[in-house]
């Protein structure tokens, strides 16, 4: 139950990998007695990124193996295993984009260009005035 209030608290103020990142330490330094329960009650939470830059109003599977890939790749830091070590479903290889991009730089790279060029063109904008 406090874990689940940890989550709920910081669902609030952080968001997409921060998130996952507080999900992953909380697995690793806490140890929830059920962690494929705690993964079912907050994964949806843990893809509201995803869910937005898509404009959907419901996760998808492969959202949902996103964030399990996220996770599986932080808990390998650590030398953990998603799986074996958490109980937490496996990452779907056959969801996954071909890519041989790491992750790190995936997500250097994963922004709205729509978006970034909407707020340069305001900055601009401004500085004229």
């Amino acid at each position: 139950e406090e874990l689940d209030c940890v989550m709920e608290e910081a669902s609030t103020v952080q968001f997409g990998n921060q998130l996952r990142d507080v999900f992953a330490n909380l697995l690793i330094y806490c140890r929830p007695a059920d962690p494929p329960l705690f993964w079912q009650r907050h994964r949806e939470k843990l893809v509201e990124d995803f869910m937005r830059a898509e404009n959907a109003e419901a996760p998808t599977e492969l959202m949902f193996n996103q964030a399990l890939l996220y996770l599986k790749e932080r808990f390998e830091q650590d030398e953990l295993d998603l799986v074996k070590d958490f109980l937490l479903p496996a990452v779907r290889e056959d969801l996954l984009p071909r890519s041989n991009v790491p992750r790190v730089v995936r997500d250097e790279t994963s922004y709205d260009r729509e978006a970034l060029a909407q707020s340069l063109q305001g900055r601009v904008e401004s500085l004229n005035n």
